[in-house]
């Protein structure tokens, strides 16, 4: 007997990241195990870029993204989005090779984390699905009252 695979709902949602990284290597890794994982994935390699898609009409649901980017770099970008309404609760995760010490001052535990350089895949897909988590949870308490 022939084993068919899950059908899949084509109005199944995915949640929509955008992952804002300038090296294709490290964009290889992570887009595809996102991918895997069940996410919609955007990449940006600049900050010029993630602005853009930022400001777009459908905003990504989460924000994975490097620090040290061309042109607007990772903090830069995370202030622009804390400074407008639209984007301000989008939850992002910060990717690297750089101190915790550098994005310390941006990250708190509700919508921002950050990953240390290297990384496996089961972390990144672990701390995109607890970030979405807690943004749910607090929707739901907001929607409450």
């Amino acid at each position: 007997m022939l084993e068919s695979s899950p059908r899949r709902d084509v109005f199944t949602f995915r949640p929509r990241l955008l992952l804002v990284e300038d090296h294709p290597d490290t964009v290889e890794f992570m887009q595809d195990r996102l991918v895997t994982a069940g996410f919609d994935v955007e990449v940006a390699r600049t900050g010029d870029e993630a602005l853009v898609a930022l400001l777009a009409a459908y905003p990504p649901d989460l924000v994975v993204m490097d620090i040290n980017l061309p042109k607007i770099d990772g903090d830069q970008l995370v202030e622009a989005m804390r400074a407008d309404v639209v984007t301000r609760n989008i939850p992002v995760i910060f990717v690297t090779a750089d101190s915790a010490q550098r994005v310390s001052h941006l990250v708190d535990s509700q919508t921002t984390l950050f990953l240390e350089k290297p990384f496996s895949s089961q972390t990144l897909i672990a701390a995109v699905r607890s970030l979405l988590e807690r943004r749910d949870q607090a929707r739901e308490e907001d929607a409450s009252g």
